[in-house]
Formats: structure tokens, C-alpha cells, sequence
């Protein structure tokens, strides 16, 4: 109808021409303001003025170009942060009793609407108005009032008003009973005593023939489910029968959109459905076939409004009653999203599939490798993403296999070989060390908390820190302290493990402070020379003083053991001190104790192990 389609046009109409010179001035003058106070102060003239020429009205009647401009005036002041005064309320209210003239009441509604609060008693003076518009015949008057009703009511008003709203709900005009549900939900949600039998007002509009109608109580009921009304769970039925209907398209086609049927009312449902069923396997046995239906109706529709009904069916029949048939059937689906071009689906396939790890990660585990191909992704938040489901899934059986490509992908972003497409996965991320010192927490993180066997973990969390770089400085302790805890048998094969580590070149600082630590600590014959001379190559190289202090601490321990100082040792320990107050110190026991003998060496220099047990 013409006056549903015009909206509020007269508010556009009113502001593009026949404005006087008053108003404009006013924004002129608003505009040049260059303080709060002197535009405080131009409000405050012209809510003087607006007053003056109000109560001139009797006098000198105003004509209905005037009183639309004296609106907007009202408006652009109270858009200011200013409050309107009773003149401006009442002079709305004058506007809204002008039954002869629909545009005036429209604005004198819309004006309320910004003037007044629901706790506001000036709304009071209007339930007399509003009831007879409600019981009018004309169906502008009708939808003018509910309009107005669904956004401001005093609690007292609603006790008049609800009977006349609820019998609007069997109104022949679609538009008036979808308005009507509107204003009870207001109703309920301003005095939830007045609104009896909600459920029964709900059930009611989601049985009508429209189905705009019967989606507009989806809100109200989602109200309901918030606050665990008792009886929710009894329109379940209903609901599964309204979803049905969608499936099977017995709406008109005007509900279609990119070859989905009413796509936002059955997420909506969808949603509903999903809270309903959580933890209710009677309640969940409803449901089961018709969102499978929904599922399977939406993917053959190829599109973005068909894709986020699927999302929405998978998220259902994971937050329901859990039965692993469908289940099963939700993480085919999600799953395809992966292998999408749109990194818009593959964020969702992603956060699906996380939705139901939480229900069992063996539902997951058949997609391991495609989620490990998301790591490549050029978008970070889907990598972030895709780390976080790989951590989330992984178990004690499935650990070896994503840990083993998590360091694959980390030891490819930091040589820079190409990935899959050809392009550098080094050049990719390898700029971005928030992600990699990311990528290197997760994976220690997930390392300790699954761990199979302890020379498993020292010699994974070794292959991390070495490819993690300078992102792995503050996971480096965590390596020592678990070979310390592992006592003298994973020290010696931990030293096996860092004698072989140290033919790479890009270690860093901290990493060789922590491998001159273990291999001090427990390092035996036959291998103290080799590990004496590797001590010295590393003493050689180090650029880093606090290190140099540990290697100095770790060939103390090592000549301690074997019996004897070489001069080559002694002479590259004392030209090694720097500027460095602690390495000069450390440098100087070492050729004091040195002279006393090798087991006074070891013990002087000893290291404190307490941290670490």
C-alpha cells in the first residue's frame, strides 16, 4: 500500500525544500560555533525563541509547512544533546491529535519517539489517542500507532492498550498483525505482567499463512528462551513444522533470495532450534531430519545466502542432543567450505569445525590434511584460525602427525621455500613475527601438554626452538626445566640430541645458552673432549655476553670432569672478557679456581639448579 511504501518520506520531503530562513541560520550559526558554550547558547535562544512563537499560536495560527519546520528544529536540537522542554512535548502532542492530517502525526510520533523515555508520564496523555487510532478502520491510522507503540510506552500505558494490540493480531492486513507482535514483545519487555500467555500469542502468529507474520515473533520467543521460561520447549513442533514448510517451499517466491527460500527466518529457526535441543534428547529427536533437510537443501542452492544456512545447520546439529549420524553429516558439509576460493567460507569452515571439536575431535580427524593446507592461506586470521582448531583437535594419538607439520610449515617460513602455489611461505609470514612467535607458543604449549614420550618432547621442542628463531627466546626455559626434571637419562640423550644440533648455524642466543647448560650439566665420557671443543666453538661465535657467561660456566663443568684444563681453553676463556661487568667477573674466576685445580673449577662455577626441579 501507498502509505507502507512512502515510510517516512515526509521527513526527507520536509528537509530538501521550504525551509525558512530561521533554520537555516540556526545550522549556519551551529556550524560556526567554535566552543561547547556558545553552542549551548544557541540552542538555548532558539528553544526561547521556538517558545515564543508557540504561544503566540492561538493568535497567530501556524501553517502546516511551519509546524513540520518547528519538528525538525525540535529534532536538530535534541540531536545535540539538548533536553526538550514541555512546550516542545506538548506541542508533539498537539501534532499527533491531528487526526485529519497523517503527515503531522507522524512527526509528532517520531518527534516523541526522540523526546521521551518509556518511564516518561507525558506518554500517558497519550493513550486516548492511541486507542483510537488502534480501533480505527483505516489501516494508516492503525500501523501509525503500533509503529509508534513498539517504541515508547509508559508501563501504566500498557495496561490500557495490550487488549486493544492483541486483537489487532487477527487483522486481515499482514503488515498490522507482523506490527502487532512487535508492540506486544515491547509490551512484555516494558511490563512482562501485562502480556499474559505469551507463549500462546507466539504460537499463534507462527501458525499464520504469511510467513513475514509468523517470523516476526522469532524475536519475542528468543526473549523468552533468554530468561528459561518454562513452557519454551512445547513450541518445538511448531517451530520443526514452520521449518518444514520452508524446505519444501510452500511460500511464495518473493521469500527466495540467491536461490535460498527465506534464508535469515530459517537461521533465525535455525538458532531457536539449536537452544532448544542443547541437552534435550527428546526435544533433539524433533529436529534431527528436518534440519538435515534444510542442510541438504541449502547446498544445493550454490550460493552465499545458501552457504550461511548450511553454517547455521551444522552449528544446530552440533549444539543439540549429540548423535553421531549427523553429526558426521555437519562436519562433511562445514569441511567443504575449506576447499573454497572465498576466504569468507574457509574462516567459516574453520570456526565450524572448532564447534564441533568441542563435541568429539574424531569427528575432525578425517580433514587433517586439509586443515594443515590452510596454514598456506595468505590471510593471517585464517592461519591464527587454523592453528587454533589444529591445537583444539589434537589428542594423544592424532599429536605426532600435526605437530610433525607444524614444524614443517615453521621450518619452511624460516628458509622461505615455496609452499604448494609456488609462493614463498617465508615471504608470506616470515614478515610477520607476531604470527610465527604465535605459531611457536602454540606448539611448545601443545608439545608439553600431550607429550608421549620425554625424548619425543625434547627432541620436537628442539626442532621448534631451533626453526623458531628469536620468536622462541621465552620458551627456551621450558626446555631445560623438563630435561631436569626427566633426571640423567634424558640429560644424556638430550646431549646426544644438542651435540648433533649444533651443526646449524642459526641457533639462536638464548638456544645456545640453553644447549651449553645441558650439555655441562650432563655431559660424561666418552664424549667430554667432543664436547669440550663444541664448547669452544660455540664461546668462539657467541655475540651475546649472558651466554658467553654460561658457555664459560659450562667448560668449567666439563674440565671439572675430565681431570684437566688445555691451555687453548684456558687462554680463549680469559681473552674472552668485554665490556660486559658479569662476563669480566665470571671470566676471572674461572683463571683463579683454574689454578687450584679441575674439580674446584667445576665446583666454583657450578651452576643453581633449584629453578629448574
Amino acid at each position: 500500500m501507498n502509505w507502507v511504501s512512502s515510510g517516512y518520506n515526509w521527513l526527507s520531503t520536509t528537509l530538501t525544500g521550504g525551509m525558512t530562513g530561521n533554520f537555516i541560520e540556526l545550522v549556519k550559526s551551529i556550524k560556526e560555533a567554535r566552543s561547547k558554550q556558545k553552542e549551548d547558547k544557541i540552542i538555548k535562544e532558539e528553544l526561547s525563541s521556538l517558545k515564543i512563537l508557540l504561544s503566540k499560536e492561538n493568535s497567530n495560527p501556524l501553517s502546516e509547512q511551519q509546524l513540520k519546520e518547528i519538528g525538525i528544529r525540535l529534532i536538530y536540537c535534541n540531536m545535540l544533546s539538548h533536553v526538550i522542554p514541555d512546550f516542545g512535548v506538548s506541542f508533539c502532542i498537539k501534532l499527533i491529535g491531528r487526526r485529519n492530517n497523517r503527515d503531522l502525526m507522524r512527526l509528532g510520533f517520531f518527534c516523541l519517539n526522540m523526546f521521551l523515555k518509556d518511564s516518561d508520564e507525558s506518554g500517558l496523555l497519550l493513550v486516548s489517542t492511541l486507542t483510537s487510532c488502534l480501533q480505527s478502520r483505516q489501516d494508516a491510522d492503525v500501523w501509525i500507532a503500533l509503529t509508534a507503540l513498539s517504541q515508547f510506552c509508559h508501563p501504566e500505558g500498557v495496561v490500557a492498550l495490550v487488549d486493544a494490540v492483541r486483537r489487532l493480531q487477527a487483522h486481515p492486513n499482514p503488515i498490522i498483525r507482523k506490527k502487532a507482535m512487535f508492540t506486544l514483545q515491547h509490551f512484555w519487555t516494558v511490563s512482562p505482567d501485562s502480556v499474559i500467555n505469551p507463549l500462546e500469542r507466539i504460537s499463534g502468529t507462527l501458525c499464520d499463512a504469511d510467513l513475514s507474520v509468523s517470523a516476526s515473533s522469532l524475536h519475542f520467543l528468543q526473549d523468552l528462551i533468554r530468561i528459561n521460561h518454562p513452557h519454551v520447549k512445547e513450541l518445538v513442533p511448531t517451530l520443526v513444522s514452520v521449518l518444514q514448510q520452508i524446505n519444501e517451499r510452500k511460500f511464495p517466491r518473493n521469500f527466495e533470495f540467491n536461490r535460498a527460500c527465506a534464508p535469515w527466518v530459517q537461521i533465525e529457526l535455525l538458532k531457536i532450534l539449536g537452544n532448544l535441543g542443547k541437552n534435550d534428547s527428546k526435544a533433539s529427536s524433533y529436529m534431527y531430519e528436518v534440519v538435515a533437510q534444510s542442510l541438504q537443501t541449502a547446498e544445493q542452492a550454490q550460493s552465499t545466502a545458501g552457504y550461511a544456512v548450511v553454517y547455521e545447520c551444522a552449528l544446530t546439529l552440533v549444539k543439540i542432543h549429540p548423535s553421531q549420524q549427523h553429526t558426521i553429516l555437519a562436519a562433511n558439509a562445514i569441511a567443504g567450505f575449506l576447499t573454497s576460493s572465498s576466504p569468507n567460507l574457509k574462516y567459516l569452515g574453520l570456526k565450524g569445525l572448532a564447534e564441533i571439536v568441542k563435541v568429539d575431535a574424531e569427528y575432525v580427524n578425517p580433514y587433517q590434511e586439509i586443515i594443515v593446507d590452510s596454514l598456506e592461506d595468505s590471510d593471517s586470521t585464517i592461519k591464527r584460525k587454523t592453528l587454533d582448531l589444529l591445537c583444539a583437535m589434537s589428542t594423544t594419538r592424532n599429536v605426532v602427525f600435526i605437530v610433525g607439520k607444524l614444524i614443517e610449515y615453521l621450518k619452511s617460513m624460516s628458509s622461505g621455500n615455496p609452499g604448494k602455489e609456488g609462493r614463498s611461505l617465508g615471504g608470506v609470514v616470515g614478515t610477520d613475527p607476531n604470527f610465527k612467535k604465535y605459531l611457536v607458543d602454540q606448539s611448545v604449549d601443545l608439545i608439553l601438554k600431550l607429550k608421549t614420550k620425554d625424548d619425543w618432547v625434547v627432541s620436537t621442542l628442539l626442532s621448534v626452538l631451533v626453526y623458531g628463531g628469536d620468536s622462541a627466546s621465552f620458551q627456551v626455559e621450558k626446555l631445560l626445566k623438563f630435561i631436569f626434571q626427566g633426571g640423567k637419562s634424558l640429560g644424556n640423550f638430550a646431549v646426544d640430541l644438542f651435540l648433533r644440533a649444533l651443526t646449524n648455524s642459526s641457533l639462536s642466543e638464548q638456544l645456545i645458552g640453553a644447549i651449553a647448560t645441558i650439555l655441562g650439566e650432563f655431559g660424561e665420557n666418552p664424549k667430554l673432549e667432543e664436547i669440550l671443543n663444541s664448547l669452544s666453538g660455540l664461546l668462539a661465535k657467541s655475540q651475546d655476553n649472558y651466554t658467553k657467561c654460561l658457555i664459560v660456566t659450562a667448560i668449567g663443568k666439563i674440565c671439572g670432569k675430565l681431570g684437566t684444563i688445555p691451555e687453548n681453553i684456558k687462554i680463549q676463556v680469559e681473552n674472552s672478557s668485554s665490556t660486559s661487568v658479569e662476563l669480566i667477573h665470571q671470566s676471572s674466576q674461572f683463571k683463579i679456581f683454574s689454578h687450584r685445580g679441575p674439580k674446584f673449577l667445576e665446583k666454583m662455577l657450578g651452576i643453581q639448579l633449584e629453578k629448574f626441579n
